[in-house]
């Protein structure tokens, strides 16, 4: 039987990103929500499309043309309009879901603003509840944040007293009563929000006003004229601070030092002034470069300010001395803007080429990435925790960015014209944009990533399988083990499985009481999954075991390894009933052997180039073979047995009816080697893992095309499993990972109210051919609208809306999938991965708990203490992200302060394993050893296999110098994770030599080149971090005498 050519097969490829976007519930009462749900579906319901794709097929294929532009919010307005008129086509409704699901859209929290004039001036209040803009008409609104339909949002909206002139700068005083407001031409006035009357008003100046700044941490704010003249004004008190001058030319730029006590002054004639605003005096003689200066900041300490302007550089210059505290930067372009992070380690510098460059600001070293749009940016801010930087451009957009990477953070902010003013609010979830028609606009910026839940082996993933029922998971790997999970649970069900070897499959009976895993030495083992224990002696083969896999009947099951198929029995452990082979004289390898789900048949993959189809009864051959030419890495039967899926290192997959043994649908071509596969319930698509693509992927089988965007993986995949009861996928991967993700597929078809929510939420509606028509709506309107929605309790759209509204931690991490994303947190703190806590972070921007996290891990000390203090700052932050905080202080030394939040934290959650966990190790740092001990062992009274807990536990007791229960502890979390991870080897090393066992602890020593040759050199000790003089001084003698020749 001969596999359908290249030429015939169909592949599309597409870059695509797993992202998603969630917001905070303000569900409306019942009555007030459907009548809004009337009311908007009359107004829409008469701007119907004029025009559409004449087939779903057509709308597939402009969407993805709107993709590809990286003009999403179209695609998404395409593929609603589409659905709407095609419900039943359930590709269209998988790319309608995974697109609603899989972006970051930055959501309007309240209608837009509409002023008579560009809008350049925008301030929210500390509390969040207000933000004021201002117009180049002199127009000064104050609208509430609160979201409410337009017309309460009018009426809520303060007009205050207008100017003659264009507003410059807006500030709230601290307790939100006051609004300070200066205009281009009258100059300063403080207004009283409530009784919209000036309270105070300043001298008006002679000239126009150049400059504004405004204090955040006291109520102060500076403007400076045209003339070099220079205010500065109390707003709490209205009462003139200073005044100050540089005569010659106009105030370029104003900025207050971190604690007000110093202003700065970018002056005519390339002159930068600073001014220390207790005395009234300049702090030194002035700062002289060539050129403009357009932009200055102060450092983190005011130790020093930071300049850019026309000479194309960014300088450092020490205070008072005005000579370089660092070495300029050059940036080959005109600089627009200098600012520093809000915890004062790095600069980001705004540049007239349409980038911004960051630097660290303590070294003045230039940072690897850069943020670029193709219009030059007006204006950036970055967020009160420096973590994202916001941008208004030419472009008609505002964007948010990482700041660690210079990524593009969901989709763009939408004007009808160039943005000229971006503000965060000082929670981090509001950002406001101000625009040169006159549009003020308020986004919900807190929306964060789908994430997957992950699980962790020690060494690269080889594969994962699900039980029948979907409950269980079997993961394995090249750290010897294989791994029995609860699907929902990121912790393993019991200790390590282990092997002597990399583990390279695992499969279970049917009703998950047994559990079959094979290695690479020949072995396979049955487990007990209640106990954990092997049943019986293993059953063994010469050569490596690639693939297992247990009859449904559960009483037989299939090995491949070498060129044979091994058919055996659970009652005989000595032979094999029958071993399939592949005939001919070329030397094979069978990498796959499994059964179909009826149990009628058993499939074989070899690299002799065929997959062969024998029956399960007979062990001969029921059709002719599929020969594909190129080595076959994969068959696999669909749920229903009616189906077959081939696929090897010709890159293809091909589909097969097990009726005919004829090729159904088209082939789907990737560019690399396809080793992973698998059909869906309904028969419908497949999922696929390749070489060289660090992605799963979703095909149609009919057509061969790609199922929308599919899932970008951070690791090359090495086995996919598609779970039939929950809808998800499940990847092992290279790095060590275990990733489950929620597939796009949907079981219904698709509602009317779901296109709806699509539109409402990405702003647009299609009208036909390429236009569309604004849809405004605000989060209120769209938890409106969902709560109004004839939801069915779990059907896919209905689980998706759902899961749009939610926020925090708490959340899951997608709609199919039941963990959190705070458990996924706490889980992946214990790989101390930095990278793996800002995966966490992209889930949950705008909280507390993430923040936490990252704070312990961070290696920029002062950005994690920043973080810390400001987790710290917040009365509702959980005692477990408080306890994470003041580990994050005990890193920078605040040793009492930490202790004090560790006790209240304790004192907050007596029974959390991890604030407990948390408390001891601190205790154990401050050599509190019974205090240390009695919190560790509640900690294990609690959760008995914690692997953390006996791992950090260990460390602590070899820290009271009692090595023997140290090293109790270290085995009791190797027989947790296996016997690969060189840190508990390390410890048992220690706790060897500190009991004078000089055999053992070279033998452990041994083991640890074994896992990493670089533990042989004394130079791999000496780089070492986080290790106590003594514990390096132990492991250079131990390695001394473990290197030394027998």
């Amino acid at each position: 039987m001969q596999t359908p050519t290249l030429a015939e097969a169909r592949f599309r490829s597409k870059t695509c990103h797993i992202a998603f976007s969630r917001h905070s519930s303000f569900l409306l009462p019942a009555m007030a929500a459907a009548l809004l749900l009337s009311s908007v579906d009359r107004s829409l319901r008469a701007q119907q499309p004029s025009a559409s794709p004449e087939t779903a097929k057509d709308a597939r294929t402009q969407a993805d043309a709107y993709f590809e532009a990286d003009k999403p919010r179209r695609a998404v307005a395409i593929l609603a309009a589409a659905a709407r008129q095609h419900p039943e086509d359930r590709v269209l409704g998988a790319m309608l879901y995974s697109s609603i699901r899989d972006h970051v859209w930055h959501m309007p929290q309240i209608l837009p603003v509409k002023h008579s004039g560009e809008v350049r001036a925008l301030a929210f209040s500390d509390d969040g509840q207000m933000f004021a803009s201002g117009s180049a008409s002199g127009e000064i609104w104050v609208s509430p944040t609160e979201p409410k339909n337009g017309q309460d949002a009018a009426a809520g909206r303060i007009v205050l007293p207008k100017t003659e002139s264009q507003i410059a700068g807006l500030a709230f005083s601290k307790d939100g009563s006051r609004l300070a407001a200066v205009s281009k031409v009258e100059g300063l006035r403080i207004i009283d929000v409530a009784a919209k009357n000036a309270v105070f008003e300043a001298p008006r100046p002679a000239q126009a006003v150049t400059a504004f700044a405004d204090a955040a941490p006291r109520d102060r704010v500076a403007f400076g004229t045209a003339d070099g003249k220079i205010v500065v004004v109390d707003t709490a008190t209205g009462k003139v601070v200073a005044e100050l001058e540089q005569p010659g030319g106009p105030i370029q730029a104003l900025v207050f030092s971190r604690r007000s006590q110093k202003l700065a002054a970018a002056c005519h004639g390339g002159v930068t002034r600073v001014w220390d605003l207790e005395t009234g005096k300049p702090v030194g003689d002035g700062i002289h470069q060539e050129g403009s200066v357009l932009s200055v900041d102060f450092g983190f300490d005011d130790s020093y300010v930071v300049t850019g302007g026309d000479d194309k550089n960014v300088h450092f210059w020490k205070l008072p001395e005005g000579t370089q505290a660092l070495p300029a930067a050059d940036c080959k372009t005109s600089v627009l803007k200098v600012r520093m992070s809000p915890d004062g380690s790095r600069l980001a510098a705004m540049l007239d080429d349409g980038s911004i460059k960051f630097w660290d600001a303590l070294s003045a070293k230039e940072l690897p990435y850069e943020v670029r749009e193709d219009g030059t940016f007006n204006d950036m801010s970055w967020s009160r925790t420096g973590l994202r930087v916001a941008t208004g451009s030419q472009d008609n957009q505002a964007t948010v960015w990482s700041a660690r990477t210079g990524d593009r953070w969901g989709e763009e902010l939408n004007h009808d014209s160039p943005v000229l003013a971006v503000t965060y609010s000082v929670d981090g979830k509001l950002l406001a944009t101000g625009s040169a028609d006159g549009t003020a606009r308020l986004w919900r910026t807190d929306g964060g990533k789908a994430m997957p839940t992950v699980r962790t082996h020690q060494a690269r993933a080889l594969s994962a399988f699900y039980s029948r029922d979907g409950k269980h998971i079997v993961t394995t790997s090249e750290d010897h083990t294989a791994l029995h999970w609860i699907s929902g649970e990121v912790r393993p069900a019991g200790p390590a499985l282990k092997h002597k070897g990399d583990v390279t499959c695992g499969s279970f009976n049917p009703d998950a009481t047994r559990l079959l895993t094979s290695d690479v030495t020949g072995v396979v083992q049955l487990w007990d999954t209640t106990t954990h224990k092997p049943e019986g002696e293993p059953f063994k083969h010469k050569s490596a075991v690639n693939f297992v896999d247990f009859q449904p009947d559960g009483k037989r099951f299939v090995t491949a390894s070498a060129a044979g198929a091994s058919v055996w029995s659970l009652d005989n452990r000595t032979k094999p009933l029958t071993v399939i082979t592949h005939p001919g004289k070329e030397k094979n390898e069978i990498k796959y052997a499994r059964f179909s789900p009826n149990g009628k048949w058993l499939a074989t993959a070899s690299t002799d180039g065929t997959a062969r189809i024998w029956d399960a009864a007979t062990f001969k051959p029921v059709t002719e073979p599929i020969t594909r030419g190129y080595p076959v890495l994969c068959t696999r039967f669909s749920p229903d047995s009616s189906r077959l899926v081939v696929t090897g290192e010709d890159g293809q997959a091909v589909v097969y009816d097990t009726a005919t043994w004829k090729p159904v649908g088209m082939p789907v071509l990737l560019e690399g080697a396809v080793f992973s596969a698998a059909i869906t319930t309904d028969n419908r698509f497949l999922v696929l893992a390749s070489f060289l693509t660090n992605a799963v992927q979703f095909f149609d089988i009919e057509t061969g095309e790609p199922l929308g965007p599919g899932l970008i993986i951070p690791s090359q995949p090495t086995r996919v499993d598609y779970n039939l009861a929950e809808e998800n996928v499940i990847v092992a991967c290279d790095d060590g990972t275990v990733r489950t993700y929620g597939t796009p597929f949907v079981d219904h078809d698709t509602p009317a109210w779901a296109c709806e929510l699509a539109e409402r939420v990405v702003g647009y509606r299609h009208t036909g051919g390429d236009e569309f028509a604004d849809v405004d709506s605000t989060v209120s309107d769209i938890a409106a609208y969902v709560a109004a929605a004839p939801l069915a309790q779990e059907d896919d759209f209905s689980r998706l809306a759902r899961w749009k509204l939610t926020a925090g931690s708490e959340r899951t991490t997608m709609p199919r999938i039941r963990t959190t994303v705070a458990t996924n947190i706490d889980r992946r703190l214990e790989e101390r991965s930095i990278d793996a806590l800002y995966e966490c972070h992209e889930a949950a921007p705008v909280d507390d708990l993430a923040y936490a996290a990252l704070s312990v891990y961070l290696d920029n000390g002062r950005q994690s203490e920043f973080l810390a203090d400001m987790v710290l700052s917040h009365k509702n932050a959980s005692p477990l992200a408080r306890a994470f905080a003041a580990s994050a202080l005990v890193n920078a030394g605040r040793i009492e302060e930490a202790e004090k939040i560790m006790d209240e934290a304790l004192a907050a959650a007596p029974d959390n394993p991890q604030v407990l966990r948390r408390e001891a190790k601190l205790h154990a740092r401050l050599m509190h050893k019974e205090r240390g001990i009695e919190l560790f062992e509640k900690a294990l009274a609690l959760e008995p296999n914690n692997y953390e807990t006996h791992r950090t536990y260990g460390w602590a007791l070899l820290h009271f110098d009692q090595p023997a229960d140290a090293a109790k502890h270290f085995q009791a979390a190797e027989e947790l994770a296996g016997d690969m991870v060189d840190d508990l080897v390390a410890g048992l090393c220690l706790s060897a030599a500190r009991q004078k066992n000089d055999k053992e602890a070279i033998a452990a020593y041994r083991r640890l080149i074994e896992l990493d040759p670089a533990w042989k050199e004394s130079s791999y000790l000496t780089s070492l971090r986080g290790w106590t003089p003594r514990q390096l001084s132990d492991l250079e003698q131990i390695r001394k005498n473990a290197v030394a020749k027998k």
